[in-house]
């Protein structure tokens, strides 16, 4: 019942399809983390905040100071942080935008406790979002080249959503209404699962999450 409920909040207050699976994505994923994460690219507050276990002491970075954040931080330069020192990472909806992938994630392997953990996602089907650049897409097989040539050998890639819903979400921007968005996004949701099979053998999803680490988290 939590998710019908909350399914129909978020779209009322205008919430994109892409951002709701993700942040339902996160509700699940991350139930039992617990501790300290470093949460780069995130800004002073996200919509998936509030989806985080309470436990769970964020650090929030950006790239300019504003309120709420804890630190400077640009994500395409050297992480001001010192090697194996962050017990937990997240980049949520940011790798697109940075110029050199290979390097960004090659910092955040440096600044990984050993025992610690990086959770990334990237959108797949989307619009260009320059901020203040869009730099590139990755299908599920060049995120796995990506993250391995980086030496983050230890992953799971989990795709959200499917090619009705990512459809649905390209076209935010032309339900005027809620209530039309509201009607189109469970439209969407319903025929993903009836192509389930379909869409495992010619996948289309609207983003990726990906866990990096310790796998049986």
């Amino acid at each position: 019942m939590f998710y019908i409920f909350d399914f129909i909040r978020e779209v009322m207050r205008g919430k994109s399809l892409g951002r709701i699976l993700l942040n339902w994505e996160i509700k699940k994923r991350l139930a039992s983390l617990r501790g300290e994460v470093l949460d780069l690219a995130s800004g002073g507050g996200a919509s998936y905040d509030r989806y985080l276990p309470a436990e769970l002491k964020v650090i929030k970075t950006d790239y300019h100071k504003i309120a709420g954040t804890e630190a400077l931080v640009d994500i395409n330069g050297t992480l001001p942080f010192a090697d194996n020192s962050q017990e937990n990472i997240f980049l949520f909806g940011a790798l697109y935008i940075v110029s050199d992938i290979g390097h960004t994630l090659g910092e955040l392997r440096r600044i990984k406790k050993p025992s610690g953990m990086i959770f990334v996602s990237l959108p797949f089907v989307a619009g260009e979002m320059p901020e203040p650049h869009d730099y590139f897409r990755l299908t599920g097989e060049g995120l796995v080249q990506a993250l391995s040539r980086a030496g983050l050998d230890d992953f799971e890639i989990i795709r959200v959503g499917g090619r009705f819903s990512a459809a649905a979400n390209l076209l935010h921007s032309f339900y005027y209404f809620n209530s039309l968005r509201l009607i189109a996004y469970a439209v969407a949701l319903g025929l993903d699962r009836l192509f389930v099979r379909w869409e495992k053998k010619h996948p289309c999803p609207i983003l990726y999450f990906c866990i990096i680490g310790n796998r049986k988290f």
